[in-house]
């Protein structure tokens, strides 16, 4: 084949293989495309459900945060407690319910208007109110709150009934804290909403109630209306769906609640590519093919979300258009360089074809001999200088012939220059793989509402294309403990590091690693280059990061000022004038936030009459660096209201500004003023009780001693008895020793006037009588007399002792160092005589270290409490007794006693109750109700101990007492020892 037709078939060949890499170009570039806006398009729909979630997950903190609300408490708590005055709770609950429902929707009753009107009422209308007026339409349906019966005890506007314990939201929200319901349509509220039960417990924990707030879906729709609004394309459609299918919403025409499960959801499983986006045809008649992509929500922290689904569409005709003009534009390139090809095929052909005929020809000649044959050079191109270099070839060979050493070094020379073009090559393509790297990082950032998740993503996926060796090169981010990795990732020994630092910290890493060994080269594994290009990198992607936190950061300030309760300034300091201020306090002053940035604090607060005035406040502020003033604020219509005023100067680049927060304390002040009347009122009603209490403390003290005194009287009365009667016996022993003794002095009498005869038979009548009046039983019976006589005086001294110790008659009111083990057995002994009939008493004592304390006051709790259990397992009218066991130990610089008894026990409603004045469980006339309550005053408020109350119905009942050790020698820095007793059981005392 000639030369000619060569070239013009090699460029034609050329054009089309520029028109077939294109139409590759083309194909590649739709894949990456449907990619790309495929991945964008679920990321956004990741996003709009977690915004929706997070918004569902701050109402619901908002609202579990207020069930603590004070005034929401005491209503809840008043709710039940008038219900549980009522015989039959459940009648009337029942009864209310169903008056309830038979009205018409319309009519509300005197019973509903008096819960709509109650205060907690009209704070919850004011927060919803506070919402819709914030954000243009109604964030919440409807807010009402239950007691613990079910029964509604606050309510914004009327409910569809009375009795809410039946309801599913009410039961799951009382057991588990809270509850999420499912969009539906709220016929109270009359809006789709998502309902909220949240479970209600005072500060202990316990069960008060259910609140419910029906949330508006609008504010989750109104999240997608904004995203539908920032869309990239104009073809882009938001579906959200309920986890069975049922359309929510949509930007197009849609039904609420359609089923759409068989047209859109069951698409998500058939295709086996994309799970979570494709491309197939419009789920609407006449649609032609679109890209589908869909996200399931999450929820966000304790909120576990309603599984809603969020589908985006694209239409394909307008996402890949920009790819259509491509290969529209590569078709009429390739066609336009195919024709050029043909013509500059024919033109170079003759050009090239007619000199090297020529040379052809001439070759022939010399081939011949004839080295005179004359060649033409005509040209300066290439083949002139070919015909000019035969031509001096010729000459050459007519002299000489060429030296083959300059003929080598003339090849080693260009074979250097090849080698060097090749070297530029390479690194102009190295270098051109990094700006490429760069580049596209630029862009990836540029794109709007891009999270900083995919940036990572798709950045790391970036860097190996721009090393030398891509296909043995993967790499890894890591930010915050989170790690972003090419799909190849390996680490080895061959590793390239760069940190990323935000604001001066580490905050994570890039690093590459090459998967295979070095290769074979003597180059270095990676290049200088590539090292500046991951610092890059890594301090591009620490840039983004800072000011992505700075951006919310700001967003954050921004929405706390605007949330906040109070009102907010930022006022220039030379006039006052306002530069910025935040939404409550135009709110607050009523006016709009442009009209306020037109006037200066003057001209809302009284107290600063004129420049004067201000400059003297600013002088204060400058001295001081902040200050706080009270004064009046004006509205605009006027009316003024008392404010306090927080001044705090600041600098910021050598430029000072006033930072003023605003507070209205006009309730505040009314409630001063209110405190003030009512503590007079309470100052006076405090005295004349403290009288009361002294003489109710004072009767009950009588009371104890008066009933003491019967049972130390029984307690005396029979080692007195026995004591008089062992004197009797001892007095007729007497007087027979005092008969044996005068027959013994008349016996020495005659001894010395008698004769012997007589002598023996007086002595022989002295034993006799002896014998008749067993002396010598008399003799040994007199000790025992004697012994039990002593224990019968140390009874009733002992008893004497303890009454005395019990009453510390001798030093009231002092404190002095006490043993409690000590205490104990002196309170036993005195109400011994209450206590044998019915327990036994076991007694557990510990090594006590001594307190100090008031003995006597102490005493009197231990009486109360053994005296009350005492009673408590008498009242059980058992056949066998009881028992009482008392504990002490020390523990954690404490002294503690443990009384407990298995007595009748406390019911769980009346536990909370044992220590308020005049309360009682006994029987009318059996107690007076101060006992309990007058130990508790002696231990917590007297000796700043703990007296605790510990019951079951049926088993018994514990008090614990404890007592703070602190002793005399303590306090003076002296050593104090233990002392008490050891464990004991005393039965019958």
């Amino acid at each position: 084949m000639r030369i000619g037709h060569k070239l013009i078939f090699g460029f034609v060949g050329v054009a089309l293989l520029i028109g077939i890499v294109g139409y590759l170009a083309v194909h590649a570039s739709r894949k990456a495309l449907q990619k790309s806006i495929g991945e964008s398009s679920v990321s956004s729909a990741i996003e709009a459900l977690d915004s929706i979630d997070r918004n569902i997950y701050n109402r619901i903190e908002v609202f579990q945060e207020y069930s603590r609300d004070l005034i929401l408490q005491k209503t809840v708590l008043e709710s039940n407690q008038k219900l549980e005055q009522l015989d039959n709770i459940e009648a009337y609950v029942n009864e209310k319910d169903q008056e309830w429902t038979s009205v018409p929707q319309k009519e509300i009753t005197p019973f509903m208007q008096e819960l709509i009107d109650n205060r907690l009422s009209k704070e919850l209308r004011e927060k919803t109110e506070f919402y819709e007026e914030k954000y243009g339409y109604k964030v919440l349906g409807e807010v009402f709150v239950t007691n613990k019966y079910g029964a509604n005890a606050a309510q914004t506007g009327k409910t569809t009934d009375y009795r809410q314990d039946d309801e599913e939201w009410w039961q799951a929200a009382k057991e588990d804290g809270l509850y999420v319901a499912d969009v539906e349509y709220d016929e109270s509220a009359e809006v789709y909403s998502t309902d909220i039960g949240i479970r209600i417990d005072d500060e202990n924990g316990n069960f008060l109630g259910v609140m419910k707030v029906v949330l508006n879906i609008e504010e989750a729709i109104s999240i997608l209306k904004e995203a539908k609004a920032t869309a990239g394309y104009k073809t882009t459609e938001f579906k959200l769906l309920t986890k069975d299918g049922k359309l929510i919403y949509s930007t197009e025409d849609f039904e609420f609640f359609e089923d759409v499960s068989h047209k859109l959801l069951s698409r998500f499983h058939q295709e086996e590519e994309h799970l979570d986006y494709f491309i197939a045809e419009g789920d609407k008649a006449g649609e032609g093919d679109e890209l589908f992509a869909h996200a399931k929500s999450k929820g966000y922290k304790d909120y576990k979300g309603l599984g809603w689904i969020l589908v985006i569409e694209h239409e394909t005709e307008e996402i890949f258009a920009p790819v259509a003009k491509l290969r529209n534009t590569i078709l009429v390139i390739s066609l336009a360089v195919a024709m050029l090809a043909v013509v500059l095929g024919f033109f170079i052909s003759t050009s090239i074809s007619g000199p090297i005929t020529r040379l052809r020809d001439a070759a022939a000649e010399i081939g011949k001999g004839n080295l005179d044959v004359r060649i033409e050079t005509g040209s300066n191109d290439e083949l002139g200088k070919l015909a000019a270099s035969f031509k001096k070839m010729v000459e050459d060979l007519q002299t000489t012939t060429t030296s083959a050493d300059n003929l080598n070094r003339e090849i080693a020379e260009r074979e250097q220059v090849e080698k060097e073009l090749e070297g530029l090559l390479h690194d102009m393509g190295e270098r051109n793989k990094e700006l490429n790297c760069l580049f596209g990082l630029s862009r990836l950032i540029e794109r709007p509402q891009i999270s900083w998740e995919q940036i990572c993503r798709e950045a790391v996926n970036l860097i190996p294309n721009a090393y030398q060796y891509p296909d043995i090169t993967c790499a890894r981010i890591t930010f915050d403990g989170i790690e972003y990795k090419t799909d190849n990732f390996k680490k080895t020994e061959l590793s390239q590091y760069a940190p990323i630092e935000v604001h001066g910290e580490k905050a994570g890493a890039v690093e590459v690693y090459y998967l295979e060994e070095r290769p074979k080269c003597d180059e270095d594994p990676f290049l200088k280059e590539e090292r500046d290009l991951l610092n890059a990198v890594a301090e591009h992607l620490g840039g983004v990061a800072e000011r992505r936190q700075t951006g919310e950061k700001l967003e954050l300030f921004r929405s706390l000022t605007d949330r906040s309760n109070d009102s907010i300034f930022v006022i220039e300091p030379k006039w006052g004038r306002f530069l910025d201020v935040n939404d409550r306090a135009c709110a607050s002053l009523g006016y709009p936030r442009e009209e306020l940035l037109d006037m200066t604090l003057k001209d809302i607060d009284e107290s600063i009459k004129d420049d004067s005035a201000w400059q003297e406040r600013i002088k204060e502020l400058k001295q001081k660096g902040d200050t706080i003033v009270e004064g009046r604020h004006k509205h605009k219509d006027g009316t003024t209201f008392f404010a306090e005023t927080s001044l705090k100067l600041l600098s910021q680049k050598k430029q000072d500004y006033i930072i003023a927060v605003a507070r209205d304390i006009t309730g505040r002040k009314q409630a001063e003023e209110a405190t003030r009347l009512a503590y007079e009122k309470l100052e006076k009603a405090n005295k004349e009780l403290k009288e009361m209490q002294s003489q109710m403390v004072q009767s009950e003290k009588l009371a104890s001693i008066g009933q003491l005194a019967a049972g130390v009287a029984h307690e005396m009365n029979t080692p007195v008895g026995f004591v008089a009667s062992n004197f009797q016996t001892l007095e007729d022993y007497i007087k027979k020793i005092q008969s044996v003794l005068e027959m013994e002095d008349e016996l020495i009498g005659k001894i010395k006037t008698e004769q012997k005869t007589e002598l023996l038979k007086k002595a022989d009548a002295i034993s006799k009588s002896r014998d008749d009046m067993k002396m010598d039983f008399i003799l040994e019976d007199i000790q025992g007399l004697f012994d039990d006589s002593r224990e019968g005086l140390d009874r009733v001294t002992n008893i004497i002792q303890n009454l005395r110790d019990f009453s510390r008659i001798d030093q009231p009111g002092s404190l002095d160092e006490y043993n409690l083990n000590d205490g104990i057995e002196a309170t036993l002994v005195v109400a011994g005589n209450e206590i044998k009939y019915d327990a036994d008493v076991k007694t557990e004592f510990s090594e006590l270290p001594p307190v100090l304390c008031d003995s006597s006051q102490i005493n009197q709790v231990f009486l109360n409490i053994l005296i009350n259990a005492a009673q408590a397992i008498k009242s059980q009218e058992r056949d066998d007794k009881g028992t009482i066991t008392i504990r002490t130990y020390a523990k954690d610089k404490n002294v503690v006693c443990e009384i407990a008894d298995d007595g009748c026990g406390i019911p769980p409603d009346k536990i909370s109750k044992v220590f308020d004045p005049f309360f009682t469980t006994k029987a009318v006339g059996k107690g007076t109700g101060l006992g309990l309550s007058v130990s508790y005053d002696i231990i917590v408020n007297k000796h700043k101990g703990e007296l605790l109350v510990d019951s079951t119905v049926g088993k018994g009942t514990k008090f614990t007492i404890k007592l703070p050790v602190k002793t005399k020698e303590q306090n003076g820095g002296k050593e104090i020892k233990d002392g008490g007793k050891k464990d004991s059981v005393i039965c019958g005392r």
